[in-house]
Formats: structure tokens, sequence, C-alpha cells
């Protein structure tokens, strides 16, 4: 196929320059790029001040964005646009060992088993701020981070889960990458134990479908049904496991975190739905 290059928004464009797809629209652009006001904040926590941005509203009811592994703020920008339009502030946010944000003590990721604890400082800064409700929504990795701040502060006020290509259980994505490399079985369940003595996390309690009864807020779900990256299994039994509370779209053709990218109008009119039914 070929694409007219209309304008270039960072760095120089000359022959030879390696490049990739970027599926989030506007990259690692700032909410100005989706024409949203912003301002620039830093988050206080116990780690350091985490960066991030603050998007304008009148209501009273925040919408955190959390990103997923190796990706940033920027990845919320695709879905900017309904939450302005319904006068929701969004707080775009960073979280340990993102770039420009603090490192965890060991300097690993933990899949979400302390991760959850940024998020957090978010939703304590959102409150000091005014908000009496937070709406949580998470992509790939954000996607299992969510559903564990959840779990961890039952006491907070979180309204509603959004969840985009979310990692309910890390085994599943670990062994279809596993798959897609030629390593044998039996090595990924010893990977599984090296990463569980290496972080001291466990596979078990970030295996959110094992906890699935422990949820009590409205979830809307996102997986588009050919996410070569993340397994939609673990959302589809999510989502069977707890029908009352959850809402499932499904996609095809959009692959990892792509169902608006499939198709924009369903995705941002589900979105407008749920988040207005709360």
């Amino acid at each position: 196929m070929t694409r007219k290059v209309t304008r270039v928004v960072r760095g120089d464009l000359r022959p030879g320059v390696r490049a990739y797809l970027d599926r989030w629209l506007w990259g690692h652009a700032t909410p100005a790029a989706a024409g949203v006001p912003y301002t620039d904040v830093t988050i206080p926590s116990p780690l350091g001040g985490f960066p991030g941005w603050r998007t304008e509203g009148t209501s009273r009811t925040w919408v955190i964005a959390v990103h997923g592994r190796n990706g940033g703020p920027g990845e919320a920008l695709r879905v900017l646009p309904v939450f302005h339009s319904l006068g929701m502030p969004v707080l775009g946010i960073t979280y340990r060992n993102d770039e420009g944000a603090p490192a965890s003590p060991d300097g690993k990721l933990h899949l979400g088993a302390t991760e959850w604890r940024d998020v957090a400082a978010a939703i304590t800064y959102a409150r000091a701020q005014g908000a009496t409700g937070i709406v949580l929504y998470g992509w790939s990795m954000g996607g299992g981070i969510v559903p564990m701040t959840v779990r961890r502060l039952p006491g907070e006020p979180v309204k509603a889960m959004i969840l985009d290509s979310p990692v309910i259980d890390w085994r599943s994505p670990i062994a279809l990458g596993a798959e897609q490399m030629g390593v044998p079985g039996f090595l990924v369940t010893v990977g599984e134990w090296v990463v569980e003595r290496r972080t001291g996390l466990s596979f078990d309690d970030v295996d959110h479908l094992r906890h699935a009864r422990e949820f009590r807020v409205p979830t809307l779900v996102f997986v588009d049904d050919d996410d070569a990256t993340v397994p939609p299994g673990p959302a589809l039994r999510l989502a069977e496991a707890r029908p009352g509370i959850v809402r499932l779209v499904r996609t095809a053709g959009g692959g990892h975190t792509g169902s608006w990218n499939a198709d924009p109008a369903r995705y941002e009119r589900e979105l407008k739905e749920f988040v207005t039914s709360l």
C-alpha cells in the first residue's frame, strides 16, 4: 500500500530511517494532538514524583489511564475525545520503571504485583484535586494492573473498570510467546519459577480469573480475536464467570490493543454507553 505523508510530528524523515507501525494513532504525543486541553502534572508517591498529564473537565468522576508494558500515557489519546465530550477529566499516568519515572527498588517489572501502588498514588492525587469517583482504564499490562488495584483498594471510590486487551492471567501470554519462539513447554514452567524467585511475585496472585469473585464494580472489556500477544481466552472466561458486572466487546482484525483501530465508531459508542450508564 502507498500512503502520503502529510506531516512529520517528531524527528526527521529521510531515506534509510527505520520505521514501525504505531497503532496508537498519535504515538507518544500529548493530548493536544487529539485536540484536548491538558496540563502536565507530577503525581507524588513514596518512590518519588511520577510525570503525567491531566485533561480538563467539569465532572467529579475522573478517568485514570494506565498504559501497557513499554508504553506511555499516549496510549490513551485515542479515547480522549469521548471523555472530553462527557466533561470527564482524564489523568494519564506513568508507573515505576517507565522512562522519566522513578524505578522500582529492584529495577524489575512485577507484572502488576507492585505497580498497582503507583495507580493508588494517582487515585490519591485525583481525590486531592476534587475527584469523588474514579474510572480505571487499562491497556494490556495496564489491564492487569487495574484489577489488581481494585482488589487491593476495596475502599476507594472506583466506579468502574475499562480493560482493553487485558492481561488477566500472565501464564497465557508467556506460553503464547514461548510457542511463537519455539521454546519447549517444560522451559516455560522453569522460566515462570525463575521469575517468581527473582521478583517475589506469585503468578497465582496476578491471575485475576482466580479472583473473579472479588470484583464488584461494573467492567467493560475489549478483546480482539486476532490478538497475537495476549490471548483473549482469560478475558473471555472472566466475562463468563461474572456476567452480571462484565460487559464484553469482541472485535476482529485489530490485533493487540487494536479494537479501536478495527472499528473506531463501535468502540467509541460502546465506551460512551458504558460510561454514561454509570
